[in-house]
């Protein structure tokens, strides 16, 4: 080894991996409009799950005589009992997303909308649902919108002061563990704390508030303690087991699968600064019933009104309006993707089916790079796939360009 040449580590390469991320201006919804991928290859399917105290990956790799053209497939990954096997089934290359927000069965939907944009040089919809930390949020170069679920009352009063004072508040850090159950710690260097019921306990090693990376050593550096890129590093202790991990409040899918063990999901909640402010919506689903959208402006003060399907609300500083053209207390999103040939709004998609011994099969669709989180009668897997060769990445735009 080059003894000028710093070691690559798991620390170092997550710096290296989010500093890539974070040159661009876009977050969840433009990281999704990738562009075409290199003529050949393969694809490196990915499954996440728990076993016990432990989170195993499988990696599948997916030959294919070409990855600028479709492809139907029927490779199968058999995962461990009861987990169900995952069958790949289609292969597109270039790809538009369709959503549509059905009534859920009582007890296993989510409140989810429909928003339409509407603009003098371009419209928009997009489909959002609670409890989703990739779509229950739109971003977008004249505003960003969130989707919340809230009960009325003194609930309802607590989550809007906390709207209002939504720059001044303190980060915090969730850790998830097997079977749902989740701790909340404040984000401040140093602090060590027993996770209770998850069993294990956390230490917060540096809180970046404006995350970046030297450019000569990769090594994370604070650009100004303005939060303009918050991420947090951190070590987790289960029993003898421990482990560094990373998390970014612009980028909560973001892992580095093969340092990751320990059966915890991370997320850092932050205020993020913005260069240029912009309007924030909460678009909220009020006890179930009623909607509301609260609107921090760009100069931070805050309102908040009660609105009806189909009513426009003006975007402030903006020629545009929004409407929540569809609202279900209890549904379901689906998604799927058709080939187009718009470059610059297109994804390389993956249809898989999910086939339980015994019961339905369930058809899915993930995009390049997304990572996406299916619930199964056996717990949750963690579902994504790229290319194993470099893409040419013709990057986001558009109307949602703009990330959190």
């Amino acid at each position: 080894m080059d003894p000028a040449r710093p070691a690559v580590t798991p620390t170092r390469l997550a710096a290296a991996l989010c500093a890539a991320l974070v040159v661009g201006r876009g977050g969840p919804a433009d990281a999704q409009d990738h562009g075409p991928v290199a003529p050949s290859g393969s694809l490196a399917f990915r499954c996440q799950f728990d076993r016990g105290d432990e989170r195993k990956q499988l990696e599948t790799t997916i030959p294919l005589p070409s990855l600028v053209d479709a492809h139907d497939l029927d490779q199968v990954v058999v995962l461990p009992r009861p987990l169900p096997r995952v069958r790949l089934v289609r292969y597109l290359p270039l790809a538009v997303m369709e959503q549509r927000v059905i009534d859920a069965p009582p007890g296993e939907g989510a409140p989810a909308v429909r928003l339409s944009i509407e603009g003098p040089k371009r419209s928009f919809e997009r489909c959002l649902v609670v409890r989703n930390p990739v779509r229950d949020r739109m971003s977008s170069l004249i505003a960003n919108w969130r989707l919340f679920e809230v009960e009325d009352g003194a609930p309802r009063d607590a989550l809007f002061a906390r709207f209002e004072d939504e720059m001044e508040r303190a980060p915090t850090i969730t850790v998830e563990g097997p079977g749902g159950a989740v701790a909340v710690v404040p984000a401040e260097p140093g602090l060590e704390r027993d996770l209770g019921s998850l069993g294990g306990s956390i230490r917060v090693i540096e809180f970046y508030p404006h995350f970046s990376r030297d450019p000569q050593t990769t090594a994370p550096i604070n650009l100004s303690e303005r939060r303009m890129n918050p991420a947090v590093h951190l070590e987790l202790r289960r029993g003898e087991r421990s482990e560094e991990r990373w998390a970014f409040t612009r980028f909560p899918q973001f892992r580095l699968h093969r340092t990751e063990t320990l059966p915890y999901s991370i997320s850092l909640d932050s205020p993020v600064e913005a260069d240029d402010p912009i309007p924030v919506f909460g678009v909220m689903a009020v006890g179930g019933e009623r909607l509301e959208v609260w609107t921090r402006d760009a100069a931070g003060e805050a309102s908040s009104r009660e609105v009806d399907v189909g009513e426009a609300v003006a975007v402030p500083d903006s020629n545009y309006v929004f409407r929540i053209s569809e609202f279900e207390p209890n549904g379901l999103l689906q998604e799927r993707y058709s080939p187009t040939d718009a470059r610059r709004a297109g994804v390389t998609a993956l249809r898989i089916r999910l086939e339980p011994e015994g019961g339905e099969p369930v058809t899915a669709w993930l995009a390049m790079g997304t990572e996406q989180s299916v619930k199964t009668g056996a717990g949750p897997i963690v579902l994504s796939f790229d290319s194993t060769r470099r893409r040419t990445d013709a990057g986001g735009g558009g109307f949602h360009g703009r990330g959190h």
